[in-house]
């Protein structure tokens, strides 16, 4: 079989590097031996992702599949950064998600701006992480908004109860009074109040590490770290009676984030 010039030029460049580490005092051979050890976990971890998108290919109708999208740069670029990416993990979760993200821009062929970000995300985040994004982003956005509100509603109610004691009075004098006007109001918002408060005790498992089953530490660790890199936001510091990390909401960018990396 013909070698073309440039594999033949690989080949000696290949062959000239093993001699010179192999002159290493020591450690030399062990570095040879170590190196090809290495390349043949990249392949195995290579062949194994090739085989993760068969069987999910397998099972698809052609006419769901962008072809097209195969010969576009984007998508070959992409599908380059993913493969330098699987040869270096050998997390199930991440080729998964790696496989994910080829399968969702051949069947949506979607324009992502920060795609060699998310990429560098799918990579470092760890399985708990992702788990979190998700759970985050399945809380209703005006759940979160309700630990403002509830602080103002109780301080409205207050407010009533005292207004409510004054008209009392008057209607126990025989004058003018609103105070049904005023009862049947703080009843309503009373309401309201128990309704937001049980809201946000549903949404608690989102937020607590026994969820994960982690340490309350390890959670915190995680939860800063996703805050650090703009998919969660606190809320916590601009709230009452809350502290900092204790309630958090996804992003937009942690929503494009899932996006991405998720089997639509």
């Amino acid at each position: 079989m013909d070698v073309s010039p440039q594999n033949e030029f690989q080949e000696k460049g290949s062959t000239a590097l093993r001699a010179l580490i192999e002159a290493i005092p020591y450690v030399g051979g062990s570095i040879n031996t170590m190196i090809d050890h290495r390349n043949r976990v990249k392949q195995k971890r290579l062949n194994h992702f090739v085989e993760l998108l068969r069987q999910y290919f397998e099972g698809q109708k052609e006419d769901r599949i962008k072809l097209h999208v195969l010969d576009t740069e984007e998508f070959g670029d992409l599908f380059e950064s993913v493969i330098s990416r699987v040869v270096k993990t050998k997390s199930e979760e991440k080729l998964n998600r790696f496989k994910n993200i080829l399968v969702n821009q051949l069947s949506e062929s979607q324009k992502f701006d920060f795609s060699e970000t998310y990429l560098d995300l799918v990579f470092f985040l760890s399985d708990k992480q992702i788990e979190i994004l998700i759970l985050h982003a399945m809380i209703p956005e005006k759940v979160s908004s309700y630990y403002e509100e509830i602080p103002n509603l109780r301080n409205e109610i207050e407010t009533l109860n005292g207004v409510l004691f004054k008209e009392k009075q008057l209607k126990e004098n025989g004058k003018a009074n609103d105070y049904d006007l005023i009862q049947k109001s703080i009843h309503r918002k009373k309401k309201v109040l128990s309704k937001k408060i049980n809201r946000t005790e549903e949404v608690k498992k989102a937020r607590s590490p026994e969820t994960y089953q982690i340490e309350e530490t390890e959670y915190n660790i995680l939860v800063q770290d996703l805050v650090g890199k703009s998919l969660l936001m606190d809320l916590g510091a601009s709230l009452e009676r809350v502290n900092p990390f204790e309630v958090l909401a996804i992003t937009d960018f942690g929503l494009d984030f899932l996006n991405f990396v998720q089997v639509n």
